[in-house]
């Protein structure tokens, strides 16, 4: 059996030759294990399908935003300083606010996120926990 730490942190994947040689993984986050009958290399959207959105969480969003249309990800749709109507996290309300970014890249939505404020949300949590970018 291989195990690998992927480069979100927390998840490992094992690799174990199944009864008749094909081999299957496992890939556990959290306690929780995900069964894939795909070999080591398939690419993911043989498993979950073609990616649609990408979701990035910042500290500050301009120069995100910049450093994107560098590449050539752009032009953007700015929303700033919004509130979902409900936003619930977790099981409970949260009045968080947020400036983001939208565009499409072909197929590919990207959303670049701001939290504006340290109540709870998943940007604010990701970004507290000291990382920044895909989310």
């Amino acid at each position: 059996m291989t195990r690998v730490r992927t480069s979100g942190g927390g998840a490992f994947r094992s690799t174990t030759q199944r009864k008749g040689g094909s081999p299957a993984s496992d890939v556990v986050s959290g306690g929780i294990a995900f069964r894939s009958s795909q070999a080591i290399g398939a690419p993911p959207s043989a498993t979950f399908g073609p990616v649609r959105v990408l979701k990035y969480a910042v500290h500050k969003l301009k120069p995100w935003l910049d450093e994107m249309v560098s590449v050539g990800i752009g032009p953007w749709w700015i929303s700033v300083d919004q509130a979902p109507e409900a936003f619930v996290y977790k099981g409970k309300q949260s009045d968080t606010r947020f400036t983001w970014g939208l565009t499409w890249s072909g197929d590919v939505m990207h959303e670049v996120i701001q939290p504006l404020d340290d109540l709870p949300s998943p940007y604010r949590e990701f970004l507290d926990a000291g990382s920044e970018g895909l989310h």
